[in-house]
């Protein structure tokens, strides 16, 4: 990807989330003054050690919040990237790129409470749902994407390692089965091999850490070493708000995720401004 249609992919995602959740709040606003409220499904949960304690039980008002945090993280980050990093021609800026498109895919979840779609608009939830599974898979991926790819500066491998990820995800989104008859607590239909799935997006997390640290040390780069542990607390965070539905995932997933990415994008940008 060259570094103008990577700077364009940055100012999409800065304007379309913000119109997003401009949008979102117009809308919030015009329901609230009318008496209209959110209303949440009291699906499945499937975070676990739930409990009836306030830190771990149930909580509609998290699942929002997890959402806004997710979609917030999109404009913020993407800023960021256009600010310190718009004239360098990074592999690991151009795939987190992708990645936050990921995360604009989860964030559409907000869409269910908001619109109340769980009630009776079946096709749009399908749709939302295979996007969600989309996104989530993407996420990993993408991360793990960073980490092997690194040094690689040849722009046609990293824009055919795009394609073949985006179109191999986006044609299993598509057939993989839905049950419609159910819904989880975090406001989507769940899909076929739930737990497998959860299972996969763990071992990508741990082979995300395994393979930076591993990298650092090939090459003698301590700063990758760094990464190693940053990039763990991004997707640990991104998956606690992903999966959470208590205040305790949210606020812990909310915490890592912004945490880590600030300690991720400092660490590349003092590592590529002395190399």
């Amino acid at each position: 990807m060259t570094l103008s249609n990577r700077n364009r992919l940055f100012v999409f995602l800065t304007v379309f989330s913000l119109l997003l959740i401009a949008g979102l709040a117009v809308y919030y606003a015009f329901s609230f003054y009318h008496g209209m409220q959110e209303t949440f499904p009291e699906g499945k949960s499937t975070t676990p050690f739930y409990s009836k304690s306030f830190l771990l039980r149930y909580s509609p008002e998290s699942v929002l919040l997890a959402c806004l945090l997710i979609l917030f993280y999109v404009p913020s980050v993407s800023i960021i990237i256009l600010i310190y990093f718009e004239k360098t021609n990074l592999q690991e800026i151009s795939y987190l790129g992708i990645f936050l498109l990921s995360c604009l895919a989860e964030g559409l979840r907000i869409t269910v409470p908001v619109f109340s779609l769980w009630k009776n608009n079946t096709l749009l939830m399908m749709g939302l749902t295979r996007l969600v599974f989309f996104g989530r898979l993407t996420a990993s991926i993408m991360m793990l994407s960073i980490a092997l790819y690194y040094q690689n500066t040849k722009d046609h491998q990293t824009v055919r390692s795009y394609v073949f990820i985006l179109v191999f995800v986006t044609i299993l989104s598509c057939v993989i089965p839905i049950n419609s008859m159910q819904i989880l607590s975090t406001c989507f239909y769940p899909y076929a091999y739930y737990n497998s799935f959860v299972f996969l997006r763990l071992l990508f997390i741990f082979l995300t850490f395994i393979t930076y640290y591993i990298t650092g040390m090939k090459y003698a780069v301590p700063e990758y070493k760094k990464c190693a542990l940053y990039t763990l607390i991004i997707m640990i965070g991104h998956f606690f708000l992903q999966e959470g539905d208590s205040v305790l995932y949210v606020i812990t997933g909310g915490y890592f995720f912004y945490f880590g990415t600030y300690l991720y994008l400092k660490n590349i940008h003092h590592y590529y401004l002395w190399k």
